[in-house]
């Protein structure tokens, strides 16, 4: 009995332990202190929300227009320690959280794939040479993963299957965050709603995942309909699907290449006779990517699953493509959700060579040159690492406020990198998400 317990949680535990390790160091190798000083931008933003406010207002406030729920349940939390620990308790539970992400990813992708693939499918996100910009350790970014992960798993047939009734709650619970947290979760409903459809006989026991999925998103859409805050779009079909095409190319080549100091400028590809072809035959180029995720679905035999997971996967990778361009526009961090689905893709091929010896030999060789692509970029990068050093910021602050009349004094606070105040990219705040806080609500907080 023993002995099945831990075969049965091992492997699942090493794949959480590896996401943790690989975090760690790359945030380490970047910044030596990161523990202690590092907290990112919204993760630090919604935290001030929570201290100068209530927790209604700050769960409902639609920053950046849209509902973000985990990263300001996480905020809630980080909020009762005092100041100065902020970024260590915040780091902390973003361990926390990827080990359990990752756990449950395995679980549920190992029995159809297998332990090398499905640890390499968990594990790639935090490995990828683009991670290091804007995604390690950034609560706000995680949604980016796991809508990896989810459009993953729910592509494929084995969570229909009766589980584990832990492992499925987790399921609906993940789901559910999800939703809520990012408008990517209309296409994870979409991809269940179609599962079921073909699979009707598996209503009955899916009926949690689907109301989890469909009360997530309508919370999402409703922020979004009432938010007082609205992204701009781009009226221009025809450029949508150009950007499109180029963050298509920027997402795949950066997973074997990915030059830092270039960031893939879009002008590197336009040089290219291939892409200027396509970039003029633009809706030709749909009209092949459209056939290539719909082809799959006429397979027969032992590879009809797999087919259809990269046909789930490509269609809801267009549909993230075509949506991000049009609302989002393009940080680069979105990059890191694209480029998984699209090694998703390429294990799945690999994982389709009928002989064990050659496919082994192509898996290691794709792991080798992911590996060596992330050598240079593997520690954090410098805009991640670009301070101010959380410590020193509520020493600053704190003499600030000591200086003059703190019981009337408000200050703003700065997190990484350099955000508000000095980043030009920052959005337009408003109450109660602001940085902005009185002396006397920060003095209270401290040691």
């Amino acid at each position: 009995m023993k002995s099945t317990y831990f075969n049965k949680f091992f492997w699942p535990t090493i794949t959480g332990l590896s996401t943790v390790l690989i975090s760690f160091t790359r945030m380490f190798l970047g910044e030596k202190d990161f523990l202690i000083n590092n907290i990112w931008a919204e993760d630090g933003l919604l935290v001030v929300c929570n201290l100068k406010s209530n927790i209604f207002s700050c769960l409902t406030d639609s920053y950046s227009g849209y509902l973000l729920l985990y990263p300001r349940i996480i905020s809630f939390i980080v909020h009762y320690f005092s100041v100065e620990n902020w970024a260590l308790v915040n780091n902390l539970l973003y361990f926390i959280v990827i080990f359990l992400i990752s756990v449950l990813v395995y679980s549920i992708l190992e029995k159809e794939y297998g332990k090398s693939i499905t640890f390499m499918a968990v594990v790639v996100p935090y490995i990828l040479a683009i991670s290091s910009d804007q995604v390690i350790n950034v609560h706000s970014s995680l949604y980016l993963i796991v809508t990896a992960y989810l459009v993953i798993i729910f592509s494929n047939n084995v969570w229909l299957e009766p589980k584990n009734h832990k492992i499925y709650f987790a399921l609906v619970f993940t789901v559910f965050l999800h939703a809520s947290s990012t408008p990517f979760g209309i296409i994870v409903l979409a991809i269940i709603l179609f599962k079921i459809l073909i699979n009707l006989r598996d209503y009955g026991l899916k009926k949690a995942l689907i109301f989890s999925a469909i009360v997530g998103n309508a919370l999402q859409i409703t922020t979004i309909t009432f938010a007082n805050e609205v992204r701009g779009s781009i009226g221009d079909n025809l450029l949508i699907l150009k950007n499109s095409f180029n963050y298509f190319l920027k997402s795949a080549i950066s997973i074997f290449y990915y030059p830092t100091n270039l960031k893939l400028d879009s002008e590197v590809f336009l040089q290219q006779s291939l892409v200027s072809f396509l970039y003029s035959h633009v809706y030709l180029l749909l009209l092949i990517i459209i056939s290539f995720s719909i082809l799959p679905f006429f397979i027969k035999g032992p590879l009809r699953f797999k087919s259809h997971s990269i046909s789930i996967v490509s269609t809801s990778l267009i549909a993230i493509l075509i949506v991000s361009s049009k609302t989002f526009g393009w940080p680069y961090r979105f990059l890191v959700l694209t480029s998984t689905l699209i090694f998703w893709v390429i294990i799945n091929l690999v994982s389709m060579i009928r002989f064990r010896i050659p496919r082994i030999a192509v898996l290691f060789l794709v792991a080798i040159a992911i590996l060596y692509n992330s050598v240079q970029s593997f520690p954090i990068s410098s805009y991640r690492a670009d301070g101010p050093k959380w410590t020193n910021e509520v020493k600053s602050k704190v003499n600030n406020c000591k200086a003059e009349n703190w019981k009337v004094k408000s200050i703003d606070l700065t997190f990484y990198p350099h955000w508000p105040t000095d980043n030009p990219h920052a959005y337009g705040l408003s109450e109660p998400t602001t940085n902005v806080i009185r002396c006397a609500k920060l003095l209270e907080k401290l040691n």
